[in-house]
């Protein structure tokens, strides 16, 4: 699956067209799962002294340390079994981060179902990504066996906590009807929300809603607004709407100082 996020703090805390992709992260810079601090090299000796004494997150970014080099030589044995003592213990950082580990083969062999199996424990302590990738696991049949029932269970359980990836994927299903009873209302309510937190899919969907009047009445001035935010946050899809809206003279140079104040209005409020 290779598209999970980390954290920067343990539980402090993927057109025109009716159709929309999921969202999907890229893993690629998040090699060895979450931790909570960068380790340096003077806290090596007094994090291994916590982590040997049970401390379960001190052997969580004890495990970080040995995966990434922060203060002592890679060992990806070293690294697999200090997180696996604090999954077992119930920590929910280690066993997110056991199931990073899985999913992407980082210091283990791949394997979808044993990713599962720790991204499940981490999120029925409530952690709102490891809920995200349970069900995208589950609406894709990778590691479980597909049950869209429940990937609709965690998608709203992860949402319920505005995580704007979960918060677009089930806005996409209501908007559409797509396994769930059709509901643009509620759809454009959850892809709106995860817009205005930042993701340039959401942006670009809601660009889109707005530039063709579904689900909401239609407004050039806020297609152009979102499509910026989207277009800058590298979003191939709002680049084109911008352009062929150029290329239309779709707005007035009124209306687009209107929509680049918006744009700013936006980013000031994420």
């Amino acid at each position: 699956m290779k598209y999970h996020s980390a954290i920067a703090g343990l539980m402090t805390a993927a057109f025109l067209s009716l159709s929309a992709p999921a969202f999907a992260e890229s893993a690629a810079q998040h090699q060895c799962g979450a931790s909570r601090t960068v380790v340096e090299a003077t806290d090596i000796a007094d994090l291994k002294a916590r982590a040997e004494a049970g401390d379960a997150m001190a052997q969580t970014e004890l495990g970080m340390a040995y995966c990434k080099g922060y203060g002592v030589a890679v060992d990806s044995d070293k690294a697999l079994a200090w997180t696996l003592k604090a999954a077992n213990q119930g920590y929910v950082g280690a066993q997110y981060n056991l199931g990073v580990a899985y999913d992407n083969g980082l210091v283990v062999k791949a394997d979808q179902a044993q990713a599962f199996l720790w991204y499940k424990k981490a999120a029925e302590q409530g952690y709102d990504i490891a809920q995200f990738n349970i069900a995208t696991m589950y609406e894709n049949g990778e590691g479980v066996a597909k049950d869209i029932a429940q990937a609709v269970v965690w998608y709203k359980k992860s949402a319920a906590q505005n995580y704007a990836p979960a918060e677009y994927n089930l806005g996409n299903m209501y908007f559409i009807g797509r396994d769930v009873p059709r509901d643009e209302a509620q759809g454009v309510a959850l892809i709106t929300s995860a817009a205005k937190q930042g993701l340039p899919l959401a942006q670009s969907r809601l660009a889109d809603l707005y530039y063709l009047g579904e689900g909401v009445k239609q407004d050039k001035v806020q297609a152009y607004a979102w499509a910026l935010l989207a277009a800058d946050g590298g979003d191939e899809d709002a680049d084109k709407l911008l352009d062929m809206m150029d290329n239309a003279r779709a707005l007035s140079d009124d209306d687009r100082r209107q929509a680049g104040a918006l744009a700013d209005q936006y980013v000031a409020m994420q």
